[in-house]
């Protein structure tokens, strides 16, 4: 997952957006006064001076160092900034500095809860609200004390990964969304108390809502609802009644955080993706080959007989996470498009073989592996599927003998029709993305 960059814009009331700040990314939060943004320059913590327009570089990274800062979020009174860092060992851990600099302090660290994202404060800058992401694809919504010592789990949402979450200004209320129950496309927020005793639905109404933020007072929360290329700004009392709408259109917008005097920091997220079609080898104009949903397509991968392409197709709103995707296939006869549904959690990457797709990700279950779709049905079986996979799956192709070749930990598998896996290479240090076989194999 690499920083989203954006341009940063400001809104101080309804319809009215200013272009406040450009160059940083949308990793960060502002400071409740609104004169600091926290951000990643060059891979170190930042933190932007929005009157002079200048950074206060907060971390050091080592020239050629494979660490750097991730996630941020400044504490309440602006003292010091929580923030993820993708350590040496190849995981994020959770770090703490003061707003001026100095020593930073780990205060969270697990090998098996290898994403952190910090998202809050709590009033006395004692904890931090934290969503964990654990190898067996288990996120966890969780306190962890600003000292470090025993963290406190909030909520396990198996593989659902929310899009944004916010503690209340008295500290005593959870605000998050994810999927409405019954759905795998549609999205609702939520409201849990953190003794327990109470978890709600916020926004029954039908559609996907997003991105919850706690108003100042702690009266009521903003989010956004609509579809991923044109989100609305919502405003809703915790106290019940109708939604109001603050703005209409926003476009790709994330939202960072309010002020304490209730003006709202968003990125607007720029940059896509398509799949294109060109006649090789003459390297003429390319033409875009997926029909609908412009931008929002990725990871080609052509049937054996050639006839047609299968992509995946990114749904709803973006986050800073994981994304909601679809498979869609073309054909080329026809001209036609249609999706094929399955009951996968997440797709990172597709090929094509005799036997159906072959699909990297994970499932329902938390387990990571790679599965096989029938092209016609969207029936879906596991080929390698375990809890302790990366969700994003394991790179994989199957060859004409019906033989599945897979990377994982930098080594390459071969597995029969047995399912039992050997490996056929030695391992690699090197972060392999994808595999293809020869025509002849």
């Amino acid at each position: 997952m690499l920083p989203l960059f954006a341009w940063l814009l400001f809104a101080s009331g309804p319809n009215d957006p200013q272009l406040l700040v450009s160059g940083v990314d949308s990793l960060g939060a502002p400071t409740r006064d609104g004169r600091y943004l926290t951000h990643v320059h060059e891979g170190n913590l930042a933190l932007r001076d929005l009157a002079r327009g200048t950074d206060r570089i907060l971390t050091t990274r080592a020239a050629g160092s494979r660490e750097f800062a991730y996630f941020s979020v400044p504490s309440r009174d602006g003292s010091q900034v929580a923030y993820a860092w993708f350590n040496a060992e190849g995981f994020y851990e959770l770090r703490i500095v003061g707003a001026g600099g100095g020593v930073a302090r780990t205060v969270y660290r697990n090998p098996e809860a290898g994403f952190v994202q910090p998202t809050a404060f709590t009033p006395d800058g004692a904890k931090i609200l934290t969503l964990l992401f654990r190898k067996d694809n288990t996120s966890q919504i969780v306190l962890i004390p600003s000292a470090g010592g025993k963290v406190e789990t909030l909520r396990s949402l198996q593989w659902v990964y929310p899009k944004r979450m916010d503690l209340s200004p008295d500290g005593n209320l959870v605000v998050y969304d994810s999927f409405r129950t019954g759905s795998t496309t549609e999205r609702a927020i939520y409201l849990l108390s953190l003794d327990g005793s109470e978890e709600r639905m916020l926004t029954p109404e039908a559609g996907s809502y997003l991105f919850p933020i706690f108003s100042p007072d702690g009266a009521s929360i903003t989010y956004c609802g609509g579809e991923g290329e044109s989100l609305d700004l919502w405003q809703k009392a915790l106290s019940g009644g109708q939604a109001r709408q603050l703005a209409a259109g926003l476009g790709r917008a994330l939202p960072l955080g309010i002020t304490n005097a209730g003006k709202l920091f968003f990125g607007l997220r720029n940059g896509a993706s398509d799949i294109y079609e060109f006649d090789y080898p003459k390297l003429g104009q390319a033409k875009r080959a997926s029909l609908r949903f412009a931008g929002m397509n990725r990871a080609p991968a052509w049937s054996v007989d050639g006839k047609q392409l299968a992509y995946l197709s990114r749904r709803g709103a973006e986050n800073f996470g994981q994304e909601s995707r679809t498979i869609v296939i073309r054909d080329w006869g026809t001209n036609r498009e249609r999706e094929v549904s399955t009951k996968l959690a997440y797709m990172d990457r597709i090929s094509w073989s005799a036997s159906g797709l072959v699909v990297s990700g994970s499932d329902g279950k938390g387990r990571g592996g790679v599965f096989l779709v029938d092209a016609a049905s969207g029936l879906t079986r596991p080929l390698v599927a375990t809890h302790g996979a990366p969700f994003r799956g394991y790179p994989a192709v199957i060859g004409e003998a019906g033989i599945l070749y897979f990377l994982s930990g930098g080594q390459l598998f071969r597995q029969g029709s047995t399912g039992n896996s050997e490996a056929i290479s030695a391992g690699t240090k090197h972060n392999v993305l994808a595999m293809a076989l020869s025509p002849d194999s």
